[in-house]
């Protein structure tokens, strides 16, 4: 049995609109209410780092929210927020893992091994390989690069002043679910009031097939026949005959109950 369902999941926000006067950095997911009802619990890491585990039919949908420091960080800035990501070996070994956020990094149009394909946009940038270790180490394969899209698909970001797009933010799942990935894009057109734009994964959840084993005993009395009075009172007169009357402990008076209700319906209603 399979479970459909499309995620709009490239939930993640700008850092200016969480942006206070010393903080240019934050996290956040949104759902819609069905999915908000579904939430087991969260953990808000830091401003960077965000993960919710959602119920789903058989194994949990976990789904981590990161932020990469910029360019202008140092490069210990960004290991250390890698380090931090080590949070989702936590991640039971069967649950829907979805990984997602802004990376500031560029792994261009060139597939190495299997964390990412080879519909990139743009020339490798010095982050690349650290993500491209991270992913081979974790398992895990960027989705909006495996599915062959026009180049104004693919970019996800445009530098202010610049006309350059750059694809900088992904979508990542465990490679071993890359068959439940039905399409992975960006939206062209979407709104955001921001520099970056929409990236959309369709992820079909797979169940197990639940097998029905049927009861021991699924008869039922035809219990529709005592609307009628001549069904009740020969129904009656049967449930009499096997009542006993002698005073006995409880559990013997609660077996003479059970076995005159169950005589006298085998005997008058059947199933």
């Amino acid at each position: 049995m399979h479970f459909r369902i499309a995620f709009l999941l490239f939930i993640y926000f700008p850092s200016y609109l969480f942006r206070r006067k010393k903080n240019n950095t934050g996290v956040g997911i949104i759902l819609i209410k069905e999915w908000g009802q579904r939430v087991k619990n969260y953990l808000l890491y830091n401003d960077r780092i965000m993960l919710i585990k959602l119920k789903t039919v058989e194994n949990a949908l976990v789904i981590i929210q990161a932020y990469m420091p910029t360019s202008g960080y140092k490069g210990e800035e960004e290991e250390e927020v890698y380090e931090q990501l080590e949070v989702m070996d936590t991640v039971k070994k069967n649950d829907n893992l979805i990984t997602l956020g802004d990376w500031n990094a560029i792994v261009d149009e060139g597939q190495e091994g299997h964390a990412f394909g080879k519909y990139g946009l743009g020339l490798r940038n010095n982050r690349a390989q650290r993500l491209i270790d991270f992913c081979k180490e974790k398992g895990l394969l960027i989705t909006n690069t495996i599915f062959q899209q026009h180049l104004r698909c693919r970019y996800t970001w445009v530098k202010p002043g610049d006309t350059a797009p750059y694809q900088i933010d992904y979508i990542m799942v465990k490679k071993k679910h890359k068959i439940h990935i039905k399409q992975s894009k960006m939206c062209p057109g979407a709104d955001m009031c921001s520099d970056h734009t929409v990236v959309v994964m369709k992820y079909k959840l797979q169940c197990k097939k639940k097998i029905y084993k049927p009861a021991l005993n699924n008869s039922k009395w035809a219990v529709s026949k005592l609307k009628d009075e001549e069904e009740i009172e020969n129904y009656n007169k049967a449930n009499l005959n096997y009542t006993e009357t002698e005073k006995t402990d409880t559990n013997q008076q609660w077996e003479n109950f059970k076995h005159a209700i169950t005589t006298a319906a085998k005997e008058t209603l059947g199933n």
